[in-house]
């Protein structure tokens, strides 16, 4: 009777425990399909993806101009404002150079007074050297035109008076004494002496004209001349404004020795100190602005319902359970492989189908506060409402 007692009890005790167990399993069964499903409800509206990260402007500070390093202002991960000082770079090699520049451009523009009296000068002494030269020529033509009268004058004379000398000569002595036939041939030697005379200056009048013509023709190449000047100031003008860009240049040299922050942020990279000679487009430092953006990966398939200008909820693993709110601003056209250093060339090879990721651009609706760590680099997880 015991024995059947207790076979029973144990029996009873099986059938309560596994309807103990059955219990729990449907009760932990039951809970999972209410939260999963409320899981399951909650992320249907949302794409989410952990392929995605803090991006930001990182601007590179460079020097345009070749020097030494005198001072360094700032250190880094200093946060700095737009236009502040940087550092410097030692000017006295351009400040020398703008002494000799500014001493250039003085000597260009006294040249070029001294070039442009010139040019007045030598149009005004050829204006009055040809109107002289003229009225010489037109003199000394009509001294030639008179000597040559005189000429025909004197040569008439001789021939009258050789006549009346033969005529003396050649008569009967009882006509003409011989007093009157010396007389004659006096007269008939001073014809032929005038008549050389007249000839000698009919010579130097032609010579006379000879060289007026020739004064004339080069006071005829005056404008010549002028014109020569005249390119010798255009030269010295141009001289100028090489001078002046130069001398602006050195100026704007001297403003590039002092460098300035380009934005508000903070320095990062730094990697130069004082004393050291920089090189024109050296990367001596970088300003990370404080506005940041999230750049995350989505899969393409993720991509259907997913539009710019959607609120998206952006938790950022280095503070977790807080949420930053924001928008998708754009999505790349494109994907990332497709941007790569080597794209891949699917028709070569065998193809594997790869579901591909595309980047899409999330802003913050407000950028977060300053004491805040948010940086590029940093991961987040953002979930976008695409339904």
């Amino acid at each position: 009777m015991s024995q059947d007692s207790s076979a029973g009890a144990e029996s009873e005790s099986k059938k309560s425990s596994g309807w103990i167990r059955n219990i729990v399993f449907v009760i932990v069964l039951a809970l999972v399909g209410f939260f999963g499903g409320q899981y399951y409800i909650s992320t249907l509206p949302f794409e989410t993806t952990d392929d995605a990260f803090i991006e930001g402007d990182v601007i590179a500070v460079s020097p345009q101009v070749i020097g030494q390093v005198m001072k360094v202002f700032v250190e880094s991960n200093q946060a700095v404002e737009a236009g502040q000082l940087l550092l410097e770079i030692n000017a006295e090699y351009y400040e020398t150079k703008l002494l000799q520049q500014e001493a250039a451009v003085r000597l260009a523009k006294t040249q070029l007074n001294t070039a442009k009296t010139n040019v007045d000068l030598v149009r005004m002494t050829t204006v009055a050297h040809l109107q002289q030269v003229e009225a010489e020529l037109v003199e000394a033509g009509a001294v030639l035109e008179e000597a040559g009268a005189q000429v025909e004058a004197a040569d008439a004379e001789a021939v009258r008076t050789k006549q009346d000398f033969d005529r003396h000569k050649n008569e009967d002595k009882s006509i003409f004494s011989e007093r009157e036939t010396d007389f004659a041939e006096s007269l008939y030697q001073v014809a032929k002496a005038e008549l050389a005379k007249s000839r000698k200056q009919v010579s130097a009048a032609e010579a006379s004209m000879g060289a007026v013509k020739a004064r004339l023709a080069d006071a005829r190449s005056g404008p010549q001349r002028v014109q020569m000047q005249e390119n010798e100031v255009s030269r010295y003008m141009a001289e100028i404004e090489v001078a002046r860009a130069a001398l602006e240049q050195t100026k704007l040299d001297i403003e590039h020795t002092k460098i300035y922050a380009p934005s508000d942020g903070r320095i990062t990279r730094k990697n130069i100190d004082p004393g050291e000679q920089v090189n024109v487009g050296q990367m001596l430092m970088a300003v990370v602005p404080k506005e940041v953006w999230v750049e995350a990966n989505f899969r393409e398939t993720q991509l259907t319902d997913m539009r710019v200008g959607q609120p998206v909820e952006i938790e950022v693993d280095t503070y977790p359970g807080r949420i930053f709110m924001g928008k998708v601003q754009s999505i790349q056209s494109g994907t990332g492989a497709r941007f790569s250093l080597l794209p891949p060339q699917n028709a070569t090879g065998n193809y594997v189908k790869v579901v591909q990721r595309l980047p899409v651009k999330i802003t913050f609706d407000e950028q977060p506060e300053n004491d805040l760590l948010l940086v590029p680099g940093m991961s987040v997880v953002p979930k976008v409402r695409v339904r």
